[in-house]
Order: structure tokens, then C-alpha cells, then sequence
């Protein structure tokens, strides 16, 4: 079961950090507390984010939370809702020209878009140093950036619902004319006649 945690966003007058928002080898952005190794831009941010986060989280998790409403830009983050936040072991990855082994969580978060509607769950990817107090990279999960949204029906179920859909009188008129048409091999008008028989029973099973 999907345990949504709501955040709680409130001002808070604290010193300002740098945090640097960095171009991936593979074309993607990261953003990270040292300076990019290649192209980059520095963001001016709040210590301890301008939101504030349940304090009952494990630091690794606020930590994370936190990253996600400073790096990410939501049309209303007041709805954001962070549906999971999973510790995923660790990992080596790139930091200041070298290698460093971090604490990697996977997160998912809802949030609405300018219409007001929830635009569908989006993953991400967080690393934080091994006691979690410490931000080291945050990006966008490439693989499942568009997750749909599971309040929204599929389009395979709307065309099972759409196809369901018993004909009217006036659609079967139309295929009995089609069927009375010369044009027809023997074949197709004995294909269509059984659509129509099938078409007048839709209903009564």
C-alpha cells in the first residue's frame, strides 16, 4: 500500500549555500554541493532548504526530501506528495574529481500541474553521505521520468471500455446497409452478417 507523506512547506530565515546544478555525460542534470567538472550553473539556497520536513525522518530521508523541494521545480509545491522513499544501499559515484561511496535512496513524488491535476508519479535518484546529514547528488531518474499517473484510467482499459460498447440502432442500420452492398464477395458479406447478428444480441447475454 502507497503511504503518502505530505509536506509541510514554511519559511525559514537561514545562511544561504551554494549548490551546483551540473550536465551529465549522457545529457541529463544532476546537482551536487561541489563545483560541476564540466558545465554548470550555481544555485544560492537555503542550508537546510526554505522547507521545512517531519523531523521524526531518518536524516538520510529528510535529507532527500529536502533536496527534491530545492532542486526541482513544481508548478504548486505545496501538493507535492512523496509517495515512497526507499534506502538502496550504497554506491560509488564521481565527486570532486574523485570517487567517493554514498548512500543511494530512490524516491517517488506526485505533484499537480498548472490545470490542478496530478500529473503522474516521477522517480529520482538521491545520494547523500553515509550518516545521510549530507546532500552529495541529486538527479531525475531517466528511466521512469513519465510515469503514469494510477489515478487516470489506461488507454488499453479505455479501448477494452470503448470496444464493450454495444452498438445503437442506428450503427446496425448502417452495417445492414453495407452488407446489402454488391460490392461485397461472398465472404465478407457473410463475415458482416455475423458482426450484424453478434451487433443485435450485444446487450442480451
Amino acid at each position: 500500500m502507497k503511504i503518502f507523506i505530505f509536506i509541510a512547506l514554511v519559511a525559514i530565515n537561514l545562511p544561504a549555500m551554494a549548490l551546483y546544478k551540473c550536465a551529465t555525460p549522457s545529457g541529463g542534470t544532476t546537482f551536487q554541493d561541489v563545483p560541476c567538472t564540466g558545465t554548470g550553473e550555481t544555485m544560492n539556497v537555503q542550508a537546510n532548504s526554505k522547507q521545512a520536513i517531519d523531523s521524526s525522518s531518518s536524516s538520510g530521508n529528510s535529507t532527500c526530501e529536502k533536496a527534491l523541494l530545492t532542486t526541482q521545480k513544481f508548478n504548486d509545491p505545496y501538493s507535492v506528495q512523496i509517495v515512497s522513499i526507499t534506502k538502496s544501499g550504497t554506491e560509488a559515484i564521481p565527486y570532486a574529481n574523485t570517487s567517493v561511496v554514498a548512500t543511494k535512496y530512490l524516491l517517488v513524488a506526485n505533484a499537480k500541474n498548472p490545470n490542478g491535476a496530478y500529473e503522474g508519479e516521477k522517480s529520482y535518484i538521491c545520494y547523500t553521505s553515509p550518516d545521510g546529514m549530507r546532500l552529495l547528488q541529486f538527479t531525475a531518474s531517466s528511466n521512469s521520468r513519465n510515469r503514469p499517473n494510477t489515478n487516470q484510467p489506461s488507454v488499453e482499459a479505455s479501448a477494452k471500455a470503448k470496444s464493450a460498447r454495444c452498438p445503437t440502432l442506428q450503427e446496425i442500420k448502417d452495417m445492414e446497409t453495407t452488407a446489402s452492398s454488391i460490392r461485397l464477395s461472398d465472404s465478407e458479406r457473410k463475415e458482416r452478417l455475423k458482426q450484424i447478428g453478434e451487433a443485435r444480441l450485444c446487450g442480451t447475454k
